[in-house]
């Protein structure tokens, strides 16, 4: 079927697509290959399995290449006519009878010669007619396998009031270019071996392969990875070793972009036979890659014999490319959602705007969380499988714009996919004939741009860092969480991407520690940025101050503003988790402004956070609120950097 195939057609400047009628119904057939996939109703619609798709799934097969077998399909609007186009996919050229029924239901053949086999991949098939006297209503096609060699295929019937021959075009976005053509990386990557499966890292730093057919690997794939060098050259490709790589089929899916955490193929047990269908998370340790541990998804059922998986940047959801109950061809891309305590949700059919009866596999979301890349065999492309570009419109992740084609030169006439970009989105990789390609890529088909948040998470007392920190972040305006990370094992750096379009709060966490938060408002950013955040962590001791950075007042008022709540909550869980504490909740200013109004103006701000906690149940003596004005800075007044240091509400704990 094609209703929703990205088709345009190019004919004379007389002829447009609406003055071709594609078929509407099935009316009967002599036999199918399956009821979804390769059925008759798959030859609906306009084409989608043209030009160069060859055996596909979104085309009518008959079940079997020995016989004669016939497809008789219905149009919605009955018309007189002066030619009819058959699309044959595959093995074109055995067509051996074509019948026209007019509205009373009369036979009129039009068309009957030998099957004979055609040397071309597929074809259009034009029989023009005089302008029939009657409104045909139905057309049959009588096919004759046994005459020509291999799978017969039928991608559409469509009839015409006029005689111009019809021919197929993929449709690609409007202004789509590329800066130059596909570099193939060099032999520290590429070798006479098999490398598939390439997966940047966000930070563009490391890139992820899995090879084939290595003499030395155990037995099947294994996971290798190269660095990027200060020369922007890729080094020499290192084996990931144990535990990612066993005698199984192992690579490497996604990696965080604090480089912490890897998704890998596969259930991994302490048996070397055993094997399980799925994904696993395998953690970053001092010494290397921790043991990979399963994900727990919800109802997972895969009954396809391919499989990908696609953890997003924000580590809160997988992509993957499964078949299922609902599946609506060979194999569709469906998303799971993060849960609570390490569990994920079941997955969610990304829907009819993306999967077809064809396909749909190797997903890949870019940093953005709108923009997704995939690849597919059931739209009409260049070759078997091509790679299309889509963007989500709404938070249901089922709604999607109409997928395009990436177009030359990326798609050609082998198979295509593997497509993977690095936050700042300069450059694609991906996989053509065995090897890894790099592209860089134009504004058309880039994702919207991201900041890149980096640094280091430090107890703040020894100034030492903190390793295997929680990064969370959040959006401010709602305290929705927007993603997690970890810092790392050896030096307590982290990374995080935050998409365009938010304001964010985000902080660290570790067990004995209160959290500082920080905030950063990205929702005009216009290019790709890396900004240097460090993030403390204040040891949960008496004495100790934590500042509330995330508490936000209207210029010259006391009003707490909405987004302030999700850092005021996380106050009330730790006045919660520790009933015994007190604390002594402290207001600042800068120097600007009249000394006691600045007075009046700390005080009457640190009482509305002492408010808030009290309207939530923390009872008032606990809670110490003192306005300090400007007699406490912490930094020089002299920039507005110091000012905004100096303006803060903050509290000390008085008692553990």
């Amino acid at each position: 079927m094609a209703a929703s195939a990205p088709w345009a057609f190019a004919a004379p400047a007389t002829v447009s697509a609406q003055e071709v009628q594609w078929a509407a119904s099935v009316i009967n057939y002599s036999s199918q290959l399956e009821y979804d996939s390769y059925s008759a109703s798959q030859a609906l619609g306009a084409p989608n399995s043209m030009p160069n798709k060859g055996y596909s799934a979104t085309a009518w097969t008959a079940s079997g290449d020995e016989r004669r077998e016939f497809l008789h399909v219905g149009f919605e609007r009955p018309m007189r006519i002066r030619q009819v186009i058959v699309a044959e996919n595959h093995y074109p050229g055995a067509i051996v009878r074509i019948i026209l029924y007019d509205t009373g239901g009369n036979k009129h053949t039009i068309y009957k010669q030998p099957a004979d086999t055609i040397q071309a991949p597929s074809r259009f098939l034009h029989v023009p007619v005089d302008e029939t006297p009657y409104r045909v209503a139905a057309v049959r096609v009588d096919i004759d396998c046994r005459l020509v060699p291999g799978i017969n295929q039928v991608d559409a019937i469509g009839i015409a009031a006029h005689t111009a021959e019809v021919q197929a075009e993929v449709k690609v976005a409007t202004g789509m270019s590329f800066a130059g053509k596909p570099e193939k990386l060099g032999p520290e990557v590429n070798t006479k071996y098999t490398e598939v499966g390439p997966i940047i890292a966000p930070d563009g730093l490391t890139l992820f392969v899995s090879r084939k057919d290595y003499p030395p690997n155990h037995d099947d794939d294994e996971v290798w990875f190269s660095r990027l060098d200060t020369a922007g050259r890729w080094t020499t490709l290192v084996n990931a070793g144990s535990p990612l790589n066993n005698k199984h089929h192992n690579f490497v899916s996604s990696i965080t972009p604090d480089g912490n955490t890897v998704l890998v193929n596969g259930i991994y047990f302490e048996d070397p036979e055993a094997w399980g269908n799925g994904f696993s998370f395998s953690a970053r340790e001092a010494g290397g890659w921790g043991w990979p541990e399963k994900a727990e998804v919800e109802n997972y059922v895969n009954t396809d014999r391919y499989i990908n998986f696609y953890l997003t940047n924000d580590g809160l959801k997988v992509f993957m490319n499964v078949r299922r109950a609902d599946t609506r061809g060979e194999s569709d891309l469906y998303v799971s959602f993060a849960r609570p305590g390490s569990s994920w949700s079941e997955p969610v059919n990304l829907g009819p705007d993306v999967n077809t009866t064809g396909r749909e596999c190797c997903a890949f979301l870019a940093a953005d969380n709108t923009t997704l890349y995939f690849s597919s065999d059931g739209y009409n492309g260049f070759g078997s499988n091509d790679i299309y570009m889509t963007r989500r419109k709404d938070s249901t992740w089922t709604r999607w714009s109409e997928p395009l084609n990436l177009g030359p030169p990326v798609n050609t006439g082998s198979w295509d996919a593997y497509w993977t970009i690095p936050a700042r989105g300069d450059f694609a990789y991906f996989v053509k004939d065995g090897d890894i390609y790099r592209i860089r890529i134009s504004p058309e088909v880039s994702p919207n741009p991201v900041v890149l948040v980096y640094g280091k998470v430090f107890d703040r007392k020894t100034e030492k860092p903190v390793g295997g920190a929680l990064i969370t972040y959040e959006h401010l305006e709602t305290g929705a969480g927007a993603g997690v990370a970890r810092s790392s094992p050896d030096s307590g750096e982290y990374k995080i991407v935050l998409p365009r379009g938010h304001a964010y709060g985000f902080l660290a966490s570790a067990a004995g520690y209160l959290s500082q938060s920080d905030h950063l408002d990205v929702t005009e950013l216009k290019k790709y940025r890396e900004l240097e955040r460090d993030l403390y962590l204040v040891p949960a001791e008496v004495g100790e101050t934590i500042r509330l950075n995330n508490v936000f007042f209207d210029f010259g008022k006391s009003v707490l503003r909405d987004e302030s709540i999700p850092e005021l909550k996380r106050v009330l869980r730790f006045l919660e988790s520790n009933p015994q504490a007190e604390i002594s909740l402290g207001g600042h200013t800068d120097h600007v402004g009249d000394d006691q109004a600045n007075l009046q103006l700390s005080q009457a701000r640190v009482d509305a956070v002492r408010a808030f906690l009290t309207g939530h149940g923390i009872d008032p003596d606990r809670l110490e609120a003192r306005g300090y004005g400007e007699s406490v800075p912490v930094a020089g007044n002299e920039t507005e950097e110091g000012r905004a240091l100096n303006r803060r509400v903050d509290f000390t704990i008085v008692k553990r």
